[in-house]
């Protein structure tokens, strides 16, 4: 099976936010994009895919970015 590199982003975008959930602090994508050295703009776009499908939510403000939407252990691969 080959994972493309937009999978791969999200899923280290996923990880990122599964690992942090239960602080329930929101993660900003240029944190992970800069952590991961992946291109913001690139991430954003995950983002919002992950958003529309209702498996992130967003938290805007100055203190914002995103949360899942759910508790780690209830998503699936099967989501997307």
């Amino acid at each position: 099976m080959k994972i493309t590199k937009n999978t791969n982003y999200g899923l280290i975008f996923l990880k990122e936010l599964a690992s942090n959930f239960s602080l329930k602090k929101p993660i900003a994508t240029s944190e992970v994009a800069k952590h991961y050295q992946i291109p913001e703009a690139y991430l954003r776009k995950i983002a919002s895919q992950l958003r529309k499908k209702k498996i992130i939510k967003a938290k805007e403000g100055r203190e914002g970015g995103y949360l899942l939407s759910q508790p780690p252990d209830t998503i699936s691969f099967m989501m997307f």
